[in-house]
């Protein structure tokens, strides 16, 4: 039987705190597609990775599904219909949900964005100060352990050099001993922007203190 367990949500306001969570929604769909006034009784199971629709509480009666993953257009509330929800697949597949009210469908809305939410990475538990403070530090500077990556400075000079124009200076030209020694070098007014390597218009760096111009 398609029911309430553990992980399944089968009243309003359908709040999803779970990834695994699975609504199970007695509802309606349309006899015809294109006449919103007859509809008969389905029902319908939404979860992270797709949505059912069964004639009855019967798993036998599966009568049509879409993969999240195949849903083209975010799902809206049909025009006409302000009760009822469409999906529509990659495949033109369409299963349209329709609840008692329209409230009830903008829940079922908000419940299907927060298994997105799911489907994009968030775990829907809320963090704690510590672990929201271990996450930007994982992220800014950590190893994946919450212990920090720390670098030498002379292996991060490496690594910042390795981006400037001429590389590290191992790549230096070799016969140019004296300007290879070292890649910090004083930009002076007139020389080249370094994010061009030949003379363009507008290449030469001009002092702030001094009118700006350009080489023609």
């Amino acid at each position: 039987m398609i029911g309430p367990n553990a992980l399944a949500i089968t009243k309003a306001p359908y709040k999803v705190f779970s990834c695994d969570q699975v609504l199970v929604l007695d509802g309606k769909t349309f006899i015809e597609p294109d006449n919103y006034t007859k509809r008969k009784p389905q029902v319908f199971t939404l979860s992270a990775y797709m949505i059912n629709q069964f004639d009855s509480s019967d798993p036998k009666s599966l009568k049509n599904q879409i993969l999240l993953d195949d849903i083209t257009e975010l799902p809206d509330i049909i025009h006409g219909a302000p009760q009822c929800i469409n999906f529509v697949s990659k495949s033109t597949k369409k299963i349209a949900l329709c609840m008692k009210s329209e409230k009830r469908a903008q829940l079922v809305k908000q419940a299907y964005d927060k298994l997105i939410e799911c489907r994009m990475g968030n775990n829907l538990q809320e963090m704690t100060r510590e672990d929201l403070f271990r996450e930007f530090k994982d992220a800014c500077s950590g190893n994946g352990n919450g212990e920090p990556n720390i670098i030498s400075e002379e292996k991060y000079l490496k690594m910042v050099n390795s981006f400037l124009p001429g590389g590290d200076k191992k790549h230096h030209d070799k016969n140019d001993k004296k300007k290879g020694k070292n890649l910090k070098k004083e930009v002076k007014d007139g020389d080249i922007n370094p994010a061009y390597g030949n003379h363009v218009p507008g290449d030469i760096i001009v002092n702030h203190d001094k009118s700006i111009h350009q080489e023609k």
